[in-house]
């Protein structure tokens, strides 16, 4: 999950965009899990974009809003632990000058 010296380290949004003068500061807010087409569940949570999260335990009850990155972190590691799993990983194997595709769909079924 990261050692204690990377807990608290991300950058600011105003930070960043000091680095990126031209981008205006848009933030979305996206379902974690969304629907395939053929109707499976997906988790659709990328890391390096989560912010904040809305979690409901049940979907009638009251939204818990999370701001702690630690506890994001931990949230977000213990989900994508269970997903990347050596027995889940596909090495294909491939030479110089391939091309691979994956469909993330068919990857990270909840």
């Amino acid at each position: 999950m990261g050692s204690k010296e990377d807990q608290n380290c991300e950058l600011s949004c105003c930070t960043i965009l000091q680095f990126e003068v031209d981008i205006q500061l848009t933030l979305f807010q996206y379902p974690m899990v969304w629907m395939t087409p053929t109707g499976q569940k997906a988790l659709q949570v990328h890391g390096i974009a989560v912010r904040k999260m809305f979690l409901k335990t049940t979907p009638m009850s009251e939204v818990q809003e999370i701001d702690d990155m630690a506890k994001i972190r931990e949230l977000h590691h213990g989900w994508q632990e269970k997903i990347i799993r050596p027995g889940y990983v596909f090495m294909a194997p491939t030479e110089e000058g391939d091309v691979s595709l994956w469909d993330n769909w068919v990857c990270s079924f909840c």
